[in-house]
């Protein structure tokens, strides 16, 4: 059979991860190759697709077919939740539209195709009890023109000409979006009218781009501007600048992968002045320290560069380095770092056939394994440090159907809609869940006692209210919700206490809370700036207090309403460096290259240092006064590992002692030497 082998190419609009694709003379993929797996496909006489095989595991999916050629199901690994192996069903109706979805364990999806202009236009989508999940509407010209979704969100469409389309939303905000044609492809331009995104603070209302079609310019509906220039042999934009032309101007430079998507580098000034901050993601395998010569697919090492300050608030250069190893499969073997040395190192092993995770081996506290795996992959047993191992066992979907500890179970079930019914702890006490039959929404949650919490729902899906009631069912709690304030539907407006009053918000154009009134009528109000970091509060009685930021979005200073300044100064990597106020003068910090705070002095010179082991666990507070320390200790007795198991202080000695299922058991205090 003659191949047409690409190796490691970007397809247009598709993924770039660095995989080999090899296909037939027909165009047929016959093999993906990725970080040394290979995926085969294979095909019948007809030409289609037959099985898929994953050698490395030795896995595989097939793929069953009516006379006309629909896949009618998929079988998988025999597992006990699936003993023929078949793991999904499908079914079609007269005009070969696929109508059903059916999976091993009862659950999945009807499909509906009812437009009088197209016999194979989807018109709706259910679940297997019935639940209306989605629907569709289409014009004459087989353009949708509705799609709306189960919590009563989504859009109308009118097609007001070649390049414009008006986008009405379930709270009846329209907007305009504006198309342009670039090179043959039709590209979004620029939206008008409406109302911003409610979840998503902000909306894009412009994009500009090149002659290559890419993006060179975002707007966004508060004014904020992003610019990308200087774009490499994938588009990728090497020049970022935020706010170009204003004093808020921040330019970042960036270097990218030449075969997957992922940065090589990044640079922006740093915040103390003294150069620029750098991340260095270096996928060479060489081991030099010269970065990406010969990049592969895996990150070997992350270098983080830039600048703190000390505890004598000395501006000093930092470089932490994080390693990675990996396996011939690109399974991670070993992450060290960012401490110096290797003693914060944690490793994995692997099954050799199948790749499936074997260990996990962190500093000072030990291995954990993982065992028992189905033929579908899944995980049956998990070992921690201390020996205590947890057995799971899973439906058709993957889902835990039991958790084993101790002898102790707990057990899911899960309703045809795929939504959990109940969860029924070792025991025996269950708790149930409810939901409604129109669309499958959570509506009640019940304890074994008959107590309950009720959640009800606006026609856009928003939770508007929570009850709870007692065994006896009557109410004991209930708060209430509207999502319908005036210019920004969708978004909290009210939420309303038992007694019926309430606390309103109101909101900016990128959906940030511009304004709170509690229920006694008190308004406090907030400001933000392009970047949507608060620059005020005002309080009742005009109590104002101000925040500034540095270029990296630390904040730098809190300004009270009796004009007292509170100062603050940041490291690079976002660590507070020193905090002046009127009332303690300047406190400084210092970290270790995990970020753990090491030493604190204060205006008087006082300071007081920390150390940690290597999972970053403070072991010592340190004082001026050796006799006032306080230490820290973990891992010691049965069931200790990974745990705080004693404390001592000038006051004496805490230990504490846990059961085999983690809990607490047992705390031991000794003062005076009296326990």
């Amino acid at each position: 059979m003659m191949c047409v082998i690409i190796q490691k190419k970007r397809f247009p609009g598709g993924p770039r991860d660095g995989s080999a694709y090899e296909f037939d003379a027909s165009g047929r993929l016959q093999k993906i190759t990725s970080l040394g797996n290979e995926t085969t496909f294979t095909y019948d006489v007809s030409g289609r697709l037959e099985r898929i095989d994953h050698l490395a595991t030795g896995r595989s999916l097939q793929f069953q077919y009516n006379t006309q050629g629909m896949i009618t199901s998929i079988s998988g690994p025999i597992t006990p939740a699936i003993p023929n192996g078949i793991w999904a069903m499908y079914q079609y109706d007269a005009n070969q539209n696929l109508t059903s979805v059916a999976y091993a364990e009862g659950s999945g999806f009807d499909y509906t195709y009812t437009d009088p202009g197209d016999i194979h236009n989807l018109t709706e989508k259910r679940d297997k009890m019935g639940h209306l999940l989605a629907t569709w509407s289409y014009d004459d010209q087989d353009r949708v023109t509705e799609n709306w979704s189960r919590d009563g969100r989504g859009i109308s469409i009118q097609y007001t000409g070649f390049n414009n389309r008006s986008v009405t939303d379930a709270y009846g905000s329209t907007s305009t979006y504006s198309f342009s044609v670039l090179n043959g492809y039709k590209a979004f331009t620029e939206k008008n009218g409406g109302v911003p995104c409610p979840n998503c603070g902000g909306s894009v209302v412009k994009k500009t781009y090149n002659s290559d079609l890419r993006v060179t310019e975002i707007r966004y509906a508060n004014g904020l501007v992003y610019r990308f220039d200087d774009f490499d042999a994938n588009g990728n934009a090497t020049l970022m600048t935020i706010q170009p032309g204003t004093p808020q101007e921040k330019t970042i430079l960036r270097t990218f992968h030449p075969q997957i998507r992922a940065k090589l580098s990044q640079s922006e000034p740093s915040v103390l002045g003294a150069g620029d901050k750098i991340t260095i993601w270096d996928y060479d395998d060489d081991g030099n320290d010269t970065p990406n010569e010969n990049p592969t697919l895996l990150l070997h090492r992350k270098i983080e560069r830039g600048f703190t300050r000390d505890i004598a608030a000395n501006i000093t250069p930092y470089e932490h380095i994080t390693t990675y190893s990996y396996d011939n499969k690109g399974n991670i073997l070993s992450i060290d770092g960012p401490l110096p040395g290797t003693a914060d190192t944690t490793t994995f092993t692997y099954d050799a056939v199948t790749g499936d995770l074997l260990s996990i081996t962190r500093p000072v506290v030990g291995t954990t394994t993982y065992s028992q795996y189905g033929a579908d992959g899944r995980v049956g047993r998990i070992t921690d440090p201390n020996g205590n191992a947890t057995l799971y066992t899973h439906d058709g979907r993957g889902r835990v159907l039991t958790m084993t500890r101790e002898g102790n179970t707990t057990m899911y079930a899960y309703n045809a809609a795929g939504d959990i019914a109940s969860i029924t702890q070792p025991n025996s006490v269950t708790t149930s869940f409810t939901y409604d039959t129109a669309y499958g929404r959570l509506t009640r949650i019940e304890d074994a006692l008959g107590n309950s919490t009720r959640l009800g729902y606006d026609d856009q899906g928003n939770r508007i209210q929570v009850s709870r009631y007692n065994d006896a069912d009557q109410l004991v709690y209930r708060k209430r919700f509207s999502f319908h304030g005036p210019g920004y539907p969708g978004k909290l407006w009210k939420q309303i206490n038992p007694d019926d009053t309430f606390t309103q918000y109101t909101y900016d154009s990128s959906g940030n809370i511009a304004a709170m009134t509690d229920a006694s009528g008190n308004t406090t109000s907030y400001s933000y700036d392009l970047l949507n970091r608060m620059t005020a509060v005002i309080q009742p009685g005009n109590a104002i207090t101000a925040y500034t930021y540095d270029s990296q979005n630390n904040l730098t200073s809190v300004t009270d309403a009796e004009n007292h300044t509170t100062a603050y100064v940041h490291d690079d990597l976002g660590r507070l460096g020193a905090a002046t106020s009127p009332d303690t003068g300047t406190t400084t910090y210092s970290y270790d290259p995990a970020g753990n705070l090491t030493a604190k002095q204060d205006a008087n010179g006082t300071t007081i240092s920390y150390t940690y082991d290597e999972l970053n666990r403070l072991t010592a507070i340190h004082f001026p006064d050796p006799a006032q320390d306080i230490t820290y200790s973990y891992d010691q007795g049965a069931n200790g590992k990974g745990k705080l198991t004693g404390m001592a202080d000038p006051s004496g000695t805490t230990t504490y002692f846990y059961d085999a299922l983690g809990r607490l058991e047992k705390e031991e205090v000794t003062l005076d030497g009296i326990t």
